[in-house]
């Protein structure tokens, strides 16, 4: 069922800037139902009936947000939709999966981005991308669909898959002809993932009565009211992100790393490398995690296999490990799943904090801001959580 819908950009802008609806616990067992805001160092609650409630830091025991709005994949659609095109949206990870980056309509798709991220502040490496629309054919004859990407693509017909190559590598794929009916809508679905480097996306056609070409606009509707359907086979234990020796998940990509610190976008500050228990490239499932013994570092490959070894350091998409048996040796980010350095051990922490992008920030100091958490921690210096990204906060004192 479609659930969000927003009609202007600006608008849903605002509503980001907005009150989160939730409901708050307070330590002498109060129960307040309505919107959260967060103003001059204490949070205020605007219940239903109309009644305004302010409450302090330290009365506070635990606040999570409503169903609906802690939903991390709820599309939403910019309005109003051309007449032609597809709709595109945009993930910052591999796997068309999780929180989305942005929504938007393309015309056709027809991308190179070479080495530059496809959309302003979103990853360069390790994105991924879904195109939903509807196909209408000006012929009743066969026709031939090409896909060429740079890495991975799936393509679907009319819920058919019928090309799958989700694998690192160019891509330059056909499929058998397909007869299809003059003026009939077809339902399409294409997407592809980018590990490293170069990013390209293409979809072309060709018939009896037509030259390969990419699929034109005027042969595309965007779609306008869509669920997100989950293409991840396995769930993920741990996002993309560095996870720390307490507890503590920090989801973003990995910029750099050496034997002292490390860098992950949106983070002010560094990492002191002696808080990090692993450093994750791709989403860490349940069986993956099933796959480590706890007493051995190294790196956990996109393969399944094991590289035991020293980590180090990150630098130029290359990690590097110092291994035993294989001496010193690089792998390039998109092979590697995590870097293992040594074991997560939760500590006690005064509050514990979820975002919607599955974070997990468990901290012994916290600030209030303007629709804002700052923590105060030395694991994770100046690092700022906007109100409208937390699902729940805890405190465990």
């Amino acid at each position: 069922m479609f659930r969000c819908l927003i009609f202007i950009w600006l608008l849903s802008t605002l509503i980001a800037r907005c009150a989160v609806t939730g409901i708050v616990e307070t330590v002498d067992g109060k129960r307040i139902e309505g919107e959260l805001r967060v103003d001059s160092a204490k949070f205020v609650m605007a219940e239903t009936n109309g009644t305004t409630t302010e409450i302090a830091l330290k009365d506070l025991k635990a606040f999570r947000v409503s169903a609906a709005e802690g939903n991390t994949n709820t599309l939403t659609i910019l309005a109003p939709p051309p007449t032609h095109g597809v709709l595109g949206i945009y993930f910052n990870s591999p796997d068309c999966g999780g929180d989305f980056f942005k929504t938007r309509y393309d015309p056709v798709i027809d991308f190179d981005w070479g080495q530059s991220a496809p959309l302003p502040d979103m990853k360069a490496d390790g994105f991924s991308v879904r195109w939903l629309g509807r196909l209408i054919v000006p012929n009743t004859e066969h026709y031939t669909f090409y896909t060429a990407t740079d890495d991975g693509v799936r393509l679907w017909l009319n819920n058919r898959l019928i090309i799958d190559a989700w694998r690192d590598n160019v891509q330059n794929l056909a499929t058998p002809p397909l007869v299809l009916m003059a003026g009939q809508t077809n339902e399409l679905r294409m997407e592809m993932y980018d590990g490293r480097d170069r990013a390209m996306a293409r979809l072309f056609w060709s018939s009896a009565t037509s030259p390969r070409m990419i699929i034109p606009a005027e042969r595309l509707i965007p779609a306008s009211s869509v669920d997100l359907p989950s293409t991840i086979v396995a769930k993920s234990k741990y996002p993309a992100g560095v996870l720390l020796v307490n507890g503590s998940m920090i989801p973003g990509q990995i910029e750099s790393a050496d034997r002292t610190s490390v860098r992950v976008s949106r983070l002010a500050s560094p990492l002191s490398i002696i808080q990090v228990a692993r450093l994750i490239f791709r989403p860490i499932t349940e069986q993956d995690e099933a796959t480590l013994q706890r007493s051995r570092s190294g790196v956990l490959l996109k393969t399944g296999d094991f590289v035991e070894g020293n980590f180090a350091g990150f630098r130029g998409g290359e990690i590097e490990v110092n291994s035993v048996v294989l001496g010193s040796k690089k792998l390039g980010a998109a092979q590697v799943t995590a870097v293992i350095l040594r074991q997560p051990a939760a500590s006690p922490a005064q509050f514990e904090i979820k975002t919607r992008n599955q974070g997990l920030y468990r901290v012994n100091g916290l600030r209030l801001q303007k629709e804002a958490l700052m923590l105060t921690d030395s694991a994770m210096p100046n690092v700022e959580l906007a109100l409208s990204d937390v699902v729940e906060l805890r405190a465990t004192r």
